[in-house]
């Protein structure tokens, strides 16, 4: 299966090692992601929602309760950025959705918090994982600002605000509205 919430944290990441083995790097900045999690807290999380967690669909929300399985590509995207070997960063992680990638580079020692929509799942999701989440939709032609304080890194990663569907077409941001958003970003949010 692609998206095994319900086994241990062991055995999901010896199944994602048969898959594609991973570097002692990688295992090791994984486990210390993973080891964050409280596992009362997780063991709850499970027994509150294990009836839709048995068969999850790869595009669904509930794919992201597959802990190990994103927190493995946040450590992989940390690594690709240095952050594990990096002095303390303060982050900003825009479309955080579940909170993997805030969650992973907290582990490593930086202080990273992060935005998106309103959602009760993906809310769920940042608690148990301990990552601060704040509701912050980015929208279209205006500057991105949902805080007060300025970061070393702002991410996005599978970003999803920048289309949507009108009357069956999907329609994508211009180049002119991610002008915006990224000057906007820097002007706002980026230290210099």
């Amino acid at each position: 299966r692609r998206h095994d919430a319900l086994c241990s944290f062991e055995e999901r990441i010896e199944q994602l090692e048969r898959q594609n083995p991973m570097s002692d790097r990688t295992r090791t900045n994984l486990q210390r992601a993973l080891d964050a999690i409280d596992a009362a807290k997780r063991k709850a999380f499970l027994a509150r929602h294990a009836d839709q967690l048995g068969d999850l669909e790869t595009v669904a929300g509930l794919k992201y309760a597959d802990f190990a399985y994103w927190a493995h590509y946040s450590v992989l995207y940390a690594q690709w950025l240095n952050l594990d070997r990096s002095p303390p960063l303060d982050i900003l992680d825009i479309g955080m959705g579940s909170g993997n990638f805030v969650m992973v580079a907290n582990s490593m020692g930086h202080r990273a918090i992060g935005t998106d929509v309103d959602n009760p799942w993906y809310a769920e999701l940042c608690e148990l994982v301990g990552s601060k989440r704040i509701v912050a939709p980015v929208t279209r032609e205006d500057p991105y600002k949902p805080i007060d304080q300025r970061f070393d890194l702002i991410t996005m990663m599978m970003p999803a605000f920048h289309r949507k569907r009108v009357k069956g077409q999907r329609q994508y941001w211009s180049v002119e509205d991610w002008r915006i958003l990224l000057l906007g970003l820097v002007e706002n949010l980026l230290k210099p």
